[in-house]
């Protein structure tokens, strides 16, 4: 029994293989006859498509994940919001108020200087113009010349001298320096000074070297209503150092009246531009009564500095 059973039991599982495959067989036969009916391809990829899917399918979507990446197309979209973020703070750096208002204002200022500065360039310019027409109308006042001066014809009359001298060789002395030679007299010279109509300054200038011996010396001295230059018109009471301007009607003018033995050069200045137009007489003297001590005076660098100025 055990040896016919196991040709049956093969024989069983020879029809048993076969019947399990016949039917697999009969469809592919009819799936050979039906053309317009795939039901046997898709039983074919779907086999291969089941393993391939299964494997391309997380392949796929793990890839996609990745690629597509939300995460970072959204940060673009920031980056993207970010680039005029950038743009809007570079912007207003120029067109701030504080920048554009401190350049307005600083042009505006370089302006107001630059027209200002030129302003007072011009002024100065008609002042040099003026000083070449300055002009000095006395002649001779250095004395270094026996011209132009009047000398008084005195009892003791002025002379030219070289004894004492500001400036030069020579000077003028009026009055009486040694005591020898003491008297009663007045010791003048004088010049007659035309000063131009169209002066607008008119400065005289002029040194004295005062000389004068006796307790009676003083510095100054009350000058009286009229003063006299000649004996003709009347005397002094004591020694006096005279300097005098005679407008053209005969009127006295006094700059210097005083008794002084100062003994050395000092300078005078008088603005003489009201008289104007006319010819002046400037006077210098010294009067001596004739007794105790003596008075002189020398007179030198005489200038009379006219200016006018052209229309």
């Amino acid at each position: 029994m055990s040896l016919l059973n196991q040709p049956i039991g093969k024989l069983f599982l020879i029809v048993g293989l076969l019947m399990l495959v016949l039917p697999f067989m009969a469809a592919g036969l009819e799936s050979e006859n039906m053309p317009k009916t795939p039901t046997a391809v898709p039983t074919e990829t779907d086999a291969p498509a089941l393993t391939a899917t299964a494997t391309i399918t997380p392949t796929i979507t793990a890839t996609i994940t990745p690629t597509t990446t939300v995460s970072p197309t959204a940060s673009l979209t920031p980056t993207m919001t970010l680039t005029p973020t950038l743009t809007a703070t570079m912007s207003p750096t120029p067109t701030a108020t504080l920048p554009s208002s401190m350049p307005k204002s600083w042009k505006y200022l370089t302006i107001v200087q630059h027209n200002f500065m030129p302003t007072p360039t011009p002024s100065p310019t008609p002042i040099p113009t003026s000083e070449p027409n300055c002009q000095d109308v006395i002649k001779n006042g250095g004395f270094e010349n026996s011209s132009d001066w009047i000398i008084g014809n005195n009892a003791y009359p002025a002379s030219y001298s070289m004894v004492q001298v500001h400036s030069g060789s020579r000077s003028m002395r009026t009055g009486i320096i040694s005591p020898g030679d003491n008297r009663e007299s007045y010791s003048s010279a004088w010049q007659f000074v035309p000063i131009p109509a169209n002066a607008q300054n008119a400065t005289l200038t002029f040194w004295l070297y005062p000389v004068s011996s006796g307790v009676r010396s003083e510095i100054k001295l009350t000058p009286p209503a009229f003063i006299p230059t000649d004996i003709s018109q009347g005397v002094h009471a004591n020694d006096v150092q005279l300097v005098l301007i005679f407008d053209q009607n005969g009127t006295q003018h006094n700059l210097v009246y005083q008794r002084s033995n100062g003994r050395i050069w000092t300078a005078y200045q008088f603005d003489v531009s009201p008289f104007a137009g006319q010819t002046i007489q400037l006077y210098f003297g010294v009067y001596n009564n004739g007794y105790a001590g003596v008075t002189g005076m020398y007179v030198d660098d005489v200038a009379l500095l006219s200016c006018t100025t052209n229309p």
